[in-house]
């Protein structure tokens, strides 16, 4: 649907409009770099989401925190409270 995969921002964008919504009011969930850098270039708020399985062998965390996510998260539970905090500021 989209010319180019992530890291590029086609398919936020897309998804975006498809829906009807302003990119800068999404919030994009992901657990890979290439996805979080393709959030950020569709200028989209960012989570990361470092609690899966596959996480802690790849060392995920440390990387996904160099990209300086909106949010960082290890556990979904934890998704609400963190995005909540997002729309207070």
């Amino acid at each position: 649907m989209v010319a180019r995969g992530k890291p590029h921002p086609d398919v936020f964008l897309h998804a975006a409009s498809e829906m009807g919504f302003d990119p800068s009011d999404a919030l994009v969930i992901e657990d890979s770099p290439a996805g979080l850098r393709s959030a950020q270039a569709a200028e989209m708020k960012t989570s990361a989401f470092a609690g899966g399985t596959h996480a802690a062998h790849a060392n995920l965390k440390a990387t996904l925190e160099t990209l300086s996510p909106d949010i960082l998260i290890d556990d979904m539970a934890d998704l609400p409270a963190a995005a909540a905090k997002l729309t207070e500021a």
